[in-house]
């Protein structure tokens, strides 16, 4: 059985490891000449079929999948209605891979949920470079969402389930933060009902950002609309957005935005 097994383990040291990646198939042979392929760059785990995937989803924290469609006991399809309807792998990308290539069965694919669809048969020197393709777009939209100075989820790209997780998660900090309430990382996760655990690798997969950094982003972001609009108190502003001293928020300004709140004003100034 190599449900779970991590070709690393026994692999040669690599340079880089681009997250974990999980490969569902139930034949054995594919199987292994993608796990080759891909531990060259990511953490591998295997599973023979839907509910194999499942139980590895449910120990290890996976950030991409890619998988057949037909297997037995849960098929491609069914794994990815099943993690895209549960709050605690909804954010988990899915690639189907499937001999199938009509347009209705391509529908069918994304239907179920899927993030991309990649027909047999397939050269599997394309289906990398397919699939290092979505990881590096993912990437700048997450890098583009962390550098932008307004709270804009939607350039994340997520599911409806998701975005209204993210909603709510930010609502949250924003509701505190205007209660001058420092609220940890666990009093998030307990109101949007996740253990601690998942509540982490979901945002840290969706954001690239672990829930404190994510926290903070979001402060520096409302902190810069406030400075914005005019308001030239750092203490006002670091306060009301959550920071605990004008000097530590302006130590974070400055490596959000490259810029320190007082030059921000300075700059302002001399604009108006």
């Amino acid at each position: 059985n190599i449900v779970g097994y991590s070709v690393l383990e026994k692999a040669e040291p690599q340079k880089e490891v681009d997250g974990c990646m999980l490969l569902v198939d139930d034949n054995v042979d594919l199987l292994d000449v993608m796990c080759r392929v891909f531990s060259h760059r990511h953490k591998v785990l295997l599973a023979h079929d839907g509910v194999e995937a499942v139980a590895v989803i449910e120990n290890n924290a996976v950030d991409v999948i890619i998988s057949d469609v037909m297997m037995p006991n849960m098929d491609g399809l069914e794994l990815c209605r099943h993690l895209k309807a549960d709050i605690n792998t909804s954010h988990i990308p899915v690639i189907l891979l499937t001999a199938k290539n009509a347009p209705e069965d391509r529908i069918e694919c994304y239907k179920a949920g899927c993030d991309g669809y990649v027909a047999k048969p397939f050269e599997l020197r394309v289906l990398e470079a397919r699939v290092e393709s979505f990881l590096e777009h993912k990437r700048c939209a997450q890098r583009d969402f962390k550098e932008e100075r307004e709270v804009r989820t939607a350039m994340l790209k997520m599911s409806a389930l998701d975005q209204k997780f993210l909603d709510k998660v930010i609502s949250i900090i924003e509701h505190n933060m205007k209660k001058a309430i420092d609220i940890d990382v666990n009093t998030i996760a307990r109101e949007v009902g996740m253990s601690k655990s998942s509540f982490y690798r979901k945002i840290k997969l969706i954001t690239d950002l672990s829930p404190v950094e994510f926290v903070k982003n979001i402060r520096l972001k409302h902190a810069y609309e406030l400075l914005e609009k005019g308001e030239t108190s750092l203490e006002s502003v670091a306060y009301s957005t959550g920071f605990s001293s004008a000097k530590y928020f302006s130590t974070c300004f400055k490596e959000q935005f490259g810029i320190t709140p007082t030059e921000f004003l300075r700059r302002r100034e001399l604009d108006v």
